[in-house]
């Protein structure tokens, strides 16, 4: 297989089986055999990676083939790591949950007790979600109500207007103010 890659800074070590050849400036043919097998660390790299949301380009920059000492393109990326590309996030994630259920049930912090809240919001069902319920009431008692809660508010602002228009003509003392306002919530007291 003929992959044609910039050149390394350093050489290949002497131990890698590679014939190189200069086929431009900058460039070269690397031709190796294709033994290579990802270590354990490797495939753990791809997985977390592929679990972010990186593509196999971006995560050929951070695993380097040790053959070359360089790093893996997209190709050698999905060809040596299928399984991680593929179950990559769904390992991770269980992971990560698995790591918060422990949390949640071992822990007596505040933020255990979150994790717990946040868990059986999200997972514990309909019996445990934050919805609030809103009734609309449409009956005549209700209607009624409101009605005599919109005049008692209307006599109320009257009061008011008068007090203020009777305050143009004449200044009014403290106490014609006060028992113009008692007045007015006798008014709404004994109407309703």
């Amino acid at each position: 297989m003929a992959v044609v890659r910039k050149a390394p800074k350093q050489p290949a070590p002497a131990a890698v089986p590679a014939i190189e050849e200069e086929v431009q400036p900058g460039l070269q043919i690397v031709v190796r055999d294709d033994d290579y097998t990802p270590l354990d660390e490797d495939r753990e790299t791809v997985r977390r990676l592929a679990f972010i949301g990186l593509t196999a380009e971006e995560i050929g920059y951070s695993v380097v083939d040790r053959r070359t000492n360089m790093a893996m393109s997209a190709e050698e990326i999905i060809r040596y790591f299928p399984a991680e590309m593929r179950d990559g996030p769904s390992k991770v994630l269980a992971a990560v949950g698995m790591k918060a259920i422990q949390i949640a049930t071992t822990k007596d912090t505040p933020q255990a007790v979150a994790l717990q809240q946040y868990i059986l919001r999200t997972q514990g069902g309909q019996k445990w979600k934050d919805t609030q319920r809103v009734e609309h009431v449409n009956n005549e008692a209700a209607k009624a109500q409101s009605k005599e809660v919109l005049e008692q508010i209307t006599n109320v602002l009257s009061a008011v207007a008068k007090a203020k228009s009777a305050q143009k003509t004449e200044p009014k003392t403290y106490e014609q103010i006060r028992q113009e306002i008692e007045d007015a919530d006798y008014e709404i007291v004994k109407n309703g």
